[in-house]
């Protein structure tokens, strides 16, 4: 069991916010190639990196009106994918 924060933001809008949150633990899966067979060996360090690209998705959907991330965002991280 861990804790981790968030970061301070003024938020627009939290429509989407989970959602997003949880998109963002998905795309941390992908990108590490984490299967279920290994969700039991996963480090500190992995759940704080997982759910600091959660954080991120969520934060980004909370900063517009619009219920997703911005294409500029969702570029950056297809960008660290390649």
């Amino acid at each position: 069991e861990y804790t981790f924060s968030s970061r301070p933001i003024i938020p627009v809008s939290t429509i989407g916010a989970g959602d997003n949150f949880n998109a963002g633990i998905l795309y941390g899966f992908v990108r590490d190639d984490i299967r279920r067979n290994n969700l039991d060996n996963l480090t500190q360090d992995d759940w704080a990196r997982l759910i600091g690209y959660g954080i991120d998705f969520g934060t980004e959907a909370c900063m517009s009106t619009s219920n997703y991330v911005s294409k500029e965002f969702a570029d950056r991280y297809k960008q660290e994918l390649l």
